[in-house]
This record gives C-alpha cells, structure tokens and sequence, in this order.
C-alpha cells in the first residue's frame, strides 16, 4: 500500500512557506545559509504549534514529490543560465547542478515512499518570529534552488489516527524579483528558471 496516497489531511491545518537564497546551500548569493527557516509570526503562533505539538519533531517528506519536483526543474539543472542582478551583471550558481542532480535523483529513487527528518521549532524572538531548525543536510537545504520551490506544510493522519506534520514540494512557476546579499550588499535579482537571457 502506498502511503502517500492514503495521506489524509486535517482540515486547515496548511501553512505555506518559500525557501531563500539565505537557507539553501546551493544559493546564488553569499554566505554559508542559515540552517533556520522562517515559519510565521505573532498572528501565526497558535497556527505553528498546532501544526508541531512539539518543539523537537519529525517532518515527513515524500520521495515521490521531490523526484516530481527535480524532474521538472531538470532543465535547469542540465543547461542552467544566469539571472539578472539590479546592476546588471549576470550571477549563476557556482556548484555543479546537473552532479547534484544526478545525485540526489539516486538517493530519492533508493528512499522509501515516505522519508523523515528531524526538526526543531524555535522559541520566539524577541519580536514574535518563529524558525524552524533543521541539519545542514536536511532535504529542505541540501535538493532545491532558492525560490524555485514553495513548501505546503500540513498535519496528516496515519493509519494508527496520530498526527504528524508533512511537507510537500510544489514549483515556482513565476519569475520573481528576491533580495540576496552579494559582495557585502544587499541587492535584487531577477529569479526565471525558464528563460535563458543569454
């Protein structure tokens, strides 16, 4: 029995969130990323925690969707381009993409249906902020190319009626204008995984 199929959502349990340059190891800015990823605020708080009864929790991931998600983008990762920075200058990725393509194509294809990870969420910050805590190899870090992505977070049923939080991957498929730090600054780039400008 597959059981991503036999998912069962509970009702207005989702929250949706974007995953940036400054998270993702393999960024187009600087930086080493942060291994913390902004889930909500003051107004999200009761939201957040319903989602994650614990502090320290399990995200369950499906193999499946996230070799949906890398065949799509394979283009990319195959013939990647460069995007537009607000001065001009043209800024791509410096690791090889069609490697870590092929890669983690083979380690999701080995998975099992579903995949789990450790997770921490995080006391609020002195504004309200809260962030989830993940390992630097963590599939929300280590798979996907900034703001090619949105994650859908959401509780699940499983078979033994307890709840867990899921997530499922879903593509951008707007180009977007995102801030990234480069060269010490603070500038804009021109996010399209599908036009080639050069």
């Amino acid at each position: 029995m597959d059981l991503e199929a036999s998912l069962k959502k509970v009702a207005l349990s989702e929250k949706k969130i974007n995953l940036p340059d400054s998270f993702v190891v393999n960024k187009l800015g600087e930086g080493h990323g942060e291994s913390t990823l902004y889930l909500g605020g003051k107004k999200d708080h009761s939201h957040i925690y319903d989602l994650f009864k614990k502090l320290e929790n399990e995200l369950l991931f499906s193999s499946k969707n996230i070799l949906q998600i890398l065949n799509f983008y394979e283009p990319f990762y195959v013939n990647q381009h460069k995007f537009y920075l607000n001065n001009g200058e043209l800024l791509g990725f410096k690791s090889d993409l069609k490697d870590l393509l092929k890669k983690e194509k083979a380690i999701q294809e080995k998975n099992n249906s579903i995949i789990n990870e450790s997770v921490e969420i995080l006391e609020p910050d002195s504004q309200g902020r809260i962030y989830l805590r993940v390992d630097s190899s963590s599939i929300l870090r280590r798979v996907f190319l900034p703001y090619s992505v949105y994650c859908v977070l959401f509780k699940y049923i499983s078979p033994s009626q307890e709840e867990l939080p899921f997530c499922k991957f879903y593509p951008i498929l707007m180009s977007s204008k995102k801030n990234i730090r480069y060269k010490r600054m603070k500038m804009t780039i021109d996010i399209d995984y599908f036009t080639n400008y050069e």
